[in-house]
């Protein structure tokens, strides 16, 4: 009984560490969309660093991109040509702390 109990707890634990780990990663579908909307709306098909964007599941992977533990964007640094429009989904990055567009032509927000 006692093994049991220890071998059933052993499965809640790691079955919880593995929840945790995978939480972490930059999955949130709304994020990804703001994400690929400033992609989309700054030119981003021309950015040459960046073909990771949109490419791949993780967000948080992405060239420029920064996120917490939790996998928040808390930090954008694009140091590549941007123009266009700051899109409105720029508002579904709310841990977002810091973006730092350089070498940007015209933005408008």
């Amino acid at each position: 009984m006692t093994y049991l109990l220890r071998s059933g707890l052993l499965c809640l634990v790691f079955t919880t560490i593995i929840c945790v780990a995978l939480n972490g990663q930059g999955t949130d579908p709304l994020q990804r969309a703001a994400l690929g909307a400033l992609y989309d709306n700054l030119d981003g098909e021309n950015w040459p660093a960046f073909h990771t964007w949109k490419e791949t599941e993780d967000y948080c992977d992405w060239a420029g991109v920064t996120c917490n533990d939790a996998g928040d964007v808390v930090e954008i640094r694009l140091f590549v040509s941007t123009r266009g429009t700051i899109p409105p989904e720029i508002k579904d990055l709310t841990k977002l702390e810091t973006l730092i567009l350089a070498n940007s032509g015209e933005i408008t927000a």
